[in-house]
């Protein structure tokens, strides 16, 4: 290989020196986790404030609620008012003792205990209604979380993508000083170029990711359309998600999930439903009384009691217990099944946790491997021992080492996220895999 002219080092020696810096520069301070952002927490304060669903099940909740009352009281009373007459041809009343009005009130009474039973197993639509607030929550907080790490990711990617194509602007026109001194290829000029389109391309990819994710965020927090969101915290500088022991994420999980609460609730009814369909073998009662007007004639009155007879229990109320037991049995199947389930989820998300905050510690070698081999690259091209392009090679794969730790640490976010959401769905991923112009994917460090 031949040495470069003087003219040609004077115009490669102050890129050379940028390049130095940039892979020299300190790694940017450690902020804090992403609850405590205030950006983050004024998006989460409008969304609970402003969603439509949130208000619609909160509305619904309290129809729901509306309806115990009701099944606790007593039924209407009955008044009904007659007249009975001695004859066809005319009034006899005041004139025969057996023509008279009839004014009757009645009023029926379950048997003591079936009131209360009743309102308590119209209560569990009521848990159920609220469960299902308690979930709606929970996911839009957590949908929230996640499009503002995708947001910061996206950010992040572009700001990386910025120092990509300003790396291949500096190589343009070192390439260019070269080739034109003679002491360089017309390849690295026009790979140069070529680089620097698709970097261009990157970053309208990039500014369309973003622009997704500002308006996924005004949605869920109630905000008008493309509202700016400005955004000081970096996910660079976002401290790793702390990796929980297995009994306190399964406890947690346990006690935020909003369906393991309701299936509680459910089997507690359903043991309320068995004792209710128990005390229907009570009759019931209905007490009555009227007063009957004989006109000129002394008034009648007369007062009555009833009592309902479970004839037909065979066939109705030991049914109905048969019923509600098999219920009871299910209910309880359906709480073990649903706290297997999420600890399941649980365990398979705390796992890639504990992986992922492993392969963030283990970036920190990654990238000083990384910018070790880029420094060592610039070293053997200042002696004339390597070419422009494996320098830039070099480089290029040190952004693109830095991409993937971005992407990792909004992997990690991502699942605890997950575990903070407790359900038992599929973990929804964060972001996306950023392509560096002139390497393969972000999720792959080189070394």
């Amino acid at each position: 290989m031949r040495i470069p002219s003087r003219l040609a080092l004077a115009s490669v020696l102050p890129f050379m020196a940028g390049l130095d810096a940039m892979a020299q520069a300190d790694p940017p301070p450690i902020l804090a986790s992403h609850p405590e952002d205030p950006v983050l927490r004024a998006l989460l304060q409008e969304a609970m404030e402003k969603s439509p669903q949130l208000d619609a099940a909160n509305r619904l909740a309290e129809a729901e609620e509306e309806r115990i009352p009701q099944a606790g009281s007593l039924p209407d009373p009955t008044l009904s008012l007659g007249y009975q007459n001695d004859g066809f041809k005319r009034f006899e009343i005041g004139r025969m003792g057996t023509s008279f009005g009839t004014i009757m009130a009645s009023q029926a009474f379950p048997y003591p205990g079936k009131r209360k039973l009743r309102a308590e197993v119209v209560s569990a639509n009521a848990e159920a209604a609220r469960a299902s607030v308690d979930r709606i929550r929970l996911s839009l907080e957590s949908d929230l979380r996640r499009a503002y790490v995708g947001l910061l990711l996206v950010r992040g990617q572009k700001e990386l993508q910025t120092e990509q194509d300003l790396i291949w602007k500096q190589a343009e026109a070192v390439a260019k000083a070269r080739y034109e001194s003679g002491q360089g290829s017309q390849l690295d000029l026009l790979r140069a170029q070529l680089e620097r389109m698709k970097a261009a391309q990157l970053v309208l990819r990039l500014e369309s990711e973003e622009r997704a994710k500002v308006i996924e965020l005004d949605r869920l927090a109630g905000r008008p359309q493309d509202s700016p969101i400005e955004t000081a915290a970096t996910l660079d500088g976002m401290l790793p998600p702390v990796v929980p022991s297995r009994e306190t994420a399964i406890k947690r999980a346990e006690e935020r999930s909003p369906e393991l609460h309701s299936s509680r609730h459910h089997v507690m009814h359903a043991a309320t439903r068995v004792e209710l369909a128990k005390l229907e073998l009570r009759p019931d009662f209905v007490l009555s009384a009227g007063i009957m007007p004989r006109g000129a004639l002394d008034p009648m009155w007369q007062v009555g009691f009833s009592v309902s007879i479970p004839l037909f229990s065979h066939t109705k109320q030991r049914r109905a217990i048969a019923e509600n037991e098999a219920l009871q049995k299910s209910e309880e199947s359906n709480l073990d099944d649903q706290r297997r389930r999420l600890a399941q989820a649980t365990e398979q998300r705390l796992a890639a946790l504990e992986a992922s905050t492993r392969i963030i510690g283990m970036y920190a070698s990654v990238l000083v491997q990384s910018k070790a081999a880029f420094e060592s690259a610039l070293a053997q091209f200042e002696t004339g021992r390597a070419t422009f392009s494996s320098v830039l090679e070099v480089l290029t794969g040190y952004i693109q080492d830095r991409a993937a730790f971005l992407k990792e640490k909004a992997d990690a976010q991502g699942l605890s996220i997950a575990l903070d959401e407790a359900n038992t769905g599929p973990t929804q991923a964060i972001g996306n895999s950023m392509q560096v112009s002139g390497r393969g994917a972000a999720s792959t460090p080189s070394m």
